[in-house]
């Protein structure tokens, strides 16, 4: 179970950093569209890639019932952009490990459930007040304060709300 806790934190780090990475990729857009075609001609590809929900959705690894839902989400709160694959994907990985984290925790109880059940009973990082004072204002030197803004609301509008149903609906079956 501790294995699996560590792997939460290490995808919430490398949430963290993507979304650094896209943060400072939209300050440099210039440059990067500068990259993106010397790219394209050194591959002698045409056609820009179109980046939107079906493209998303078809390189998503992990397969949930709730992954559509989330792209659409996602999709509505930020755009798209090609990073944006990765972050979804170690969204939708944090999302799967909660859920095993509280399969183990049911199979170690021998499936007797509680009537008043909630979420970060399981996983304590699914609580909102977690993701707002670990990434307080000034969280750390050259970390922009639209990266920490962005982060939050991923860990608020995205991560927990979508964590919590599909935690609920294992633990109701």
């Amino acid at each position: 179970m501790d294995s699996k806790l560590n792997l939460l934190l290490n995808l919430e780090e490398n949430i963290f950093h993507l979304v650094q990475k896209r943060c400072y990729n939209k300050e440099s857009l210039k440059r990067s569209e500068l990259d993106t075609k010397a790219l394209m001609k050194e591959l002698n590809i045409n056609s820009k890639i179109e980046v939107n929900k079906n493209y998303l959705l078809s390189g998503i690894n992990t397969k949930l019932d709730i992954n559509e839902k989330i792209v659409e989400m996602y999709g509505e709160k930020f755009g798209y952009e090609l990073i944006d694959l990765d972050i979804l994907n170690l969204i939708i990985k944090y999302i799967s490990t909660c859920g095993k984290i509280l399969q183990i925790e049911i199979h170690d109880l021998y499936g007797v459930r509680a009537l008043d059940y909630q979420p970060k009973q399981t996983v304590k990082y699914l609580e909102s007040e977690y993701i707002i004072n670990k990434y307080r204002k000034g969280y750390g030197f050259g970390v922009s304060p639209e990266t920490l803004t962005t982060f939050k609301n991923i860990f608020l509008n995205i991560v927990i709300p979508f964590a919590n149903y599909y935690l609920l609906s294992i633990y109701r079956v």
